[in-house]
């Protein structure tokens, strides 16, 4: 599964970055929101995990420019150290599919991704007369 995450923490991003490429996916890193929404733009992901508070653009813009832009059917994590309910709420009522409070806890994190369905991967016919 080909992953973004959005998180400016350097030690965070490399534990997500090492949990989910030894669970076997390809993850890419984004810093901060507006080089999360220039990936998006540029390529396709099969799920997006988003930290709220980064900078530019926060999490939640970039979920909602997510959903304005690309749809409902990427699938997304928010991955954030807001854990107050109305945050939880906040998120999901935006358009989020999941969302964990860290410490980001890496059997969680992966069982939590193991867990989407896998991408469709559309195959290619050939028409012969």
């Amino acid at each position: 599964m080909r992953i973004l995450a959005l998180e400016d923490d350097e030690a965070q991003a490399e534990l997500i970055e090492t949990a989910l490429t030894s669970a076997g996916h390809q993850v890419e890193i984004a810093n901060n929101g507006r080089l999360a929404v220039r990936h998006l733009e540029r390529a396709t992901v099969d799920l997006l995990v988003l930290d709220w508070s980064v900078p530019d653009l926060s999490g939640l813009d970039v979920l909602a420019w997510t959903r304005s832009r690309i749809g409902v059917h990427l699938p997304i994590l928010m991955l954030t150290s807001r854990g107050r309910e109305d945050d939880v709420a906040k998120a999901l009522e935006a358009g989020a599919d999941d969302y964990m409070v860290k410490p980001v806890r890496r059997r969680e994190l992966t069982a939590r991704v193991a867990c989407r369905p896998r991408p469709r991967r559309r195959s290619v016919r050939s028409l012969r007369a």
